[in-house]
């Protein structure tokens, strides 16, 4: 429900967006990854407010970005090798965001890469 919760279970990225509508108890969100369906403690959401939106690293998917069909296009600031996987950090238009990459693809300092939301990502909107 807030930024201090978010932060405490674990790395996250904090993404402003924008409630373009809702659906049941989903808000329907825009954001720099594109349309999203999130949830949050309330359920008053109006279309056109200003929301902070929580991604995990693990719910963003990297492709070159010449292969991005939909998303964000970065470049990649550092990676950091975790046995299975490399935790990356993209710029993405002045925002830093860290995602989680296979251990068999390594993108490089300054690669090109595009990001988009896993179709299965859990999104959750905070309350301040």
């Amino acid at each position: 429900r807030s930024r201090f919760v978010a932060d405490f279970l674990g790395l996250t990225n904090m993404v402003p967006a924008t409630i373009t509508g809702t659906d049941g108890d989903d808000a329907i969100v825009s954001c720099i990854f594109g349309e999203a369906r999130a949830r949050g403690a309330r359920t008053d959401w109006k279309a056109g407010q200003q929301v902070a939106l929580t991604v995990r690293p693990s719910a963003l998917l990297v492709t070159r970005d010449d292969e991005r069909t939909s998303g964000a296009s970065g470049s990649v600031v550092a990676s950091v090798y975790q046995g299975e996987s490399f935790l990356y950090v993209v710029d993405v238009g002045g925002a830093t965001v860290q995602t989680y990459g296979p251990a068999t693809t390594r993108w490089l300092e300054g690669d090109r890469v595009g990001l988009a939301l896993r179709p299965d990502a859990s999104l959750w909107l905070l309350d301040d």
